[in-house]
């Protein structure tokens, strides 16, 4: 779980230390009655002044058995499994012992004597090492020379004296750790290291190990310590005499990460709740007080072991504090994540990774509440079910857990954090949770994002859903104006209309709540922007019927354009007339856009008529069928439908004759005319008015066409059709409508009868005679 030793890097002093001394000598002597005469075999000084030339050579003396050996030896084991090949030390414990006892009466004599070592090295003052250019005549020195050289002189003297002292309490500490290893079954500690750091092990020398073996000497205190916990035994005596040993490779937060997992492993055999949320509490306790960062990976999997998820949180909130003191992450935030703030950048990394922890665990509490339960499977062997194991959950337990990790979150007050936690739930695709929260961050995190370039749609929308979940109405309609009016093609436009749809609902409320004349504006305005966008969806659909007709045009690629253009932006009413509209003859979206702008022009009018018609009737190959005639018929009903009430643009006088012209053209049925005129909710006494005065007009295209009783012959069906379908008419003009038949069919008769008597005349005399007899019954 823990790294003891790892929260300070030991840093080498290459070329102080002596090489391996080939030449046997006896390393017992005392400091007083060492000899400091040429030393043996490729020794190895940086001298940094002649006072500490003795003590080097003396720990040389003293640590030639092991400077240059290997640390570890290979033993080979036979057991029931096979051969097993252990790592053991090279050393015995006497051996350790009795040098451990030379170097701590060293380090004693150099600590004592350091105390009185103030005053200034003679021998640098000597003229051998004053140089040739600074000398007077007679050999002495210029004050202002002297002083500076003695300056000089200290500061290299303690320079020395300090790397002395380094030196000999590092060599102090491995040897006394490597013997409280020995100690404790040293080849067992071993082979529970990785295969790389065995490796490592292998070949590291005692010089590699005192220069740069902390990592390794870690790692073997770790193991030491989880030998403790694996036995259920407390760490307090093994780490207290690892504080005396090494207290630069076990320090004190090392010690108090020790009885922290001392009490986490204690608390996943413990059944009573209370006494089991007391040994986390203290856990946590004394993980919070440690001063130097945690390893919160290893640290967080060992709290998820035992079921203390809320531990998580608070814990990596404390560390997340701990690395930023002064929230140097939060104000590189703040201002927009400038690259040059380096410092600012580093802390906001360090505090995302302890964030990440928390998002992590939310995430496995996540899914472990979503996995389908699986049927308890048979027991392998008889006797009670194993213990429970807090990190195997059932999905209540999740969920619960979820919850309370949740809402636990939630009560931070770090605004880093929030901003981490929504980034995992907008990442995770777990938006609506977004919306249940409540919390003061949400609404300048949302706008935050919303100008970022990725998500800006997904953020405005959970920002407009937002301010209507807290009732402010008029934000959420403008921000959904805003959404709908946003430049880009990941938005269809059928999408912006339903943006638009909901901001006019919003804007409503407001304005019901408020009352103000800016709501009620910003409201009309809202409705104005509808009803253009409903034109231009229209536009966009003829455009897509054009686009996917069988026939294919020449200007195919300039539609396909014009559609993206008009799904990205919402257009004016000006530019849908004269780029889309005009461009492209769209007839009936010119005619709608006409009508939507109150703008009158009684020919243009009839010709925008003139062209729809035409280009529903005038069909390839012509209308054979009635099913054909059906389909054009209500097409055009949907169209005139539209504008039945609006007199000035539904010409309907114009729109009869033409409907009738190109009837009598292509010889299709004689009552489809009026009957679509009746089904889009034309009077009958309007409509036989219009026919009657159409007829008495005494148009000479009728006889162009060689048709001049078209009109007599429909009006005897729309009469014979009213008299046959009385309800058509209300029952308080029907006696009064009667009437007015009876009239306009007596006149007809007459101008028949004056007529030559050929045979359609005299067909069509027959036919009004049965008609007048229907009125008269009638």
């Amino acid at each position: 779980m823990f790294t003891p030793g790892g929260l300070s890097a030991m840093t080498p002093m290459p070329g102080i230390m002596p090489a391996h001394m080939s030449t046997p000598m006896a390393y017992s002597t005392p400091l007083h009655q060492a000899t400091i005469g040429p030393v043996p075999g490729g020794v190895q000084e940086v001298i940094y002044s002649g006072k500490h030339n003795g003590i080097y050579i003396y720990l040389a003396r003293i640590l030639r058995p092991f400077w240059d050996t290997p640390v570890t030896v290979e033993l080979s084991c036979q057991t029931p499994q096979g051969t097993t090949v252990y790592l053991t030390s090279n050393y015995s414990s006497e051996q350790l012992t009795e040098a451990l006892e030379l170097v701590r009466d060293l380090s004693d004599f150099v600590d004592f004597n350091s105390k009185f070592d103030a005053g200034g090295p003679s021998d640098l003052m000597s003229p051998a090492h004053i140089p040739a250019r600074l000398r007077f005549g007679d050999g002495g020195l210029d004050e202002h020379t002297r002083k500076k050289l003695q300056a000089e002189a200290q500061r290299v003297e303690k320079i020395s004296l300090q790397h002395v002292q380094e030196l000999l309490h590092r060599v102090e500490e491995v040897l006394g750790l490597w013997r409280v290893l020995l100690d404790h079954q040293l080849h067992l500690l071993a082979a529970g290291l990785s295969q790389d750091q065995q490796n490592q092990l292998r070949s590291l020398t005692f010089k590699t190990l005192v220069l740069s073996g902390k990592e390794v000497c870690a790692s073997l205190v770790t193991c030491l310590i989880n030998r403790y916990l694996d036995d259920n035994a407390t760490v307090d005596a093994i780490s207290s005499r690892l504080r005396e040993v090494c207290p630069s490779l076990y320090s004190m937060d090392d010690a108090t990460c020790s009885k922290a997992n001392e009490l986490l492993q204690a608390a996943r055999f413990i059944q009573d709740r209370n006494e089991r949320r007391r040994h986390l509490q203290e856990s946590l306790r004394l993980l919070k007080a440690v001063a130097q960062p945690l390893q919160l990976t290893v640290v967080c999997n060992q709290l998820a072991a035992v079921g203390h998820y809320t531990g998580i949180v608070e814990l990596c909130l404390a560390e997340a504090k701990k690395c930023d003191p002064h929230d140097l992450a939060q104000h590189f935030y703040t201002q927009g994540e400038q690259p040059e703030d380096g410092q600012g950048m580093q802390a906001y990394i360090h505090r995302m990774e302890c964030y990440k922890c928390i998002t992590e665990t939310l995430g496995y509490l996540w899914s472990a509440a979503a996995t389908v339960p699986q049927s308890p499977s048979m027991p392998k062997t008889p006797g009670p079910p194993p213990q429970h194991d807090p990190s195997h959950m059932a999905i209540e337990q999740a969920d619960q857990h979820r919850e309370e990790v949740f809402q636990l979150c939630l009560k931070s007050t770090d605004m880093l954090f929030h901003s981490a936690l929504y980034d995992w739930l907008f990442a995770t695709n777990r938006l609506e949770k977004l919306l249940e929260i409540g919390t003061p961050y949400l609404e300048a995190y949302l706008k935050r994002r919303s100008t970022q370039s990725t998500d800006k749609v997904a953020a405005l929308d959970l920002l407009w859903k937002h301010y209507e979940k807290n009732s402010n109405f008029m934000a959420a309609a403008h921000i959904l104006a805003q959404l709908a009016q946003r430049h880009g093609t990941d938005l269809t436009l059928t999408r912006r209309l339903e943006y638009l749809s909901r901001a006019i609902m919003c804007a409503k409320s407001a304005t019901t709540l408020s009352g103000t004349t800016h709501s009620g504006e910003f409201l009309h305005e809202l409705e104005e922007k509808m009803e253009v966008a409903r034109l231009q969806l229209q536009v966009q659909q003829a455009l897509q019927r054009m686009r996917d007709g069988a026939k294919p045009l020449s200007h195919q690629a300039d539609i396909r354009d014009a559609i993206e253009k008009l799904q990205a932006d919402l257009h004016d009413i000006t530019t849908l007339y004269e780029e889309f509209a005009d461009r492209f003859d769209l007839w009936e979206c010119k005619l709608a856009i006409v009508h939507c702008a109150n703008l009158y022009d009684s020919a243009l009018i009839e010709n925008l008529w003139q062209n729809i018609i035409s280009k529903e009737l005038l069909i390839p190959g012509g209308i054979k069928s009635m099913d054909q005639l059906t389909s054009v018929s209500e097409r055009l009903v949907s169209i005139m439908r539209n504008y039945v009430s609006a007199e000035r643009y539904f010409p309907l006088a114009f729109i009869v004759r033409h409907l009738e012209t190109h009837s009598c053209e292509i010889g299709i049925d004689l009552r489809w005319v009026f009957l679509a005129m009746l089904n889009i909710g034309v009077s009958p006494t309007r409509l036989l008015e219009l026919y009657d005065r159409l007829f008495k007009s005494r148009d000479p295209f009728w006889q162009t066409v060689g048709q001049p009783l078209h009109l007599l012959a429909v009006l005897h069906s729309l009469l014979s059709y009213l008299a046959e379908n009385p309800s058509r008419i209300p029952s308080s003009d029907r006696r009064r409508f009667n009437l007015v038949c009876l009239d306009a069919v007596a006149s007809y008769l007459i101008e028949l009868q004056a007529n030559s008597s050929d045979s359609s005349v005299r067909r069509l005399i027959a036919q009004f005679k049965a008609v007048q007899a229907q009125l008269e019954r009638m």
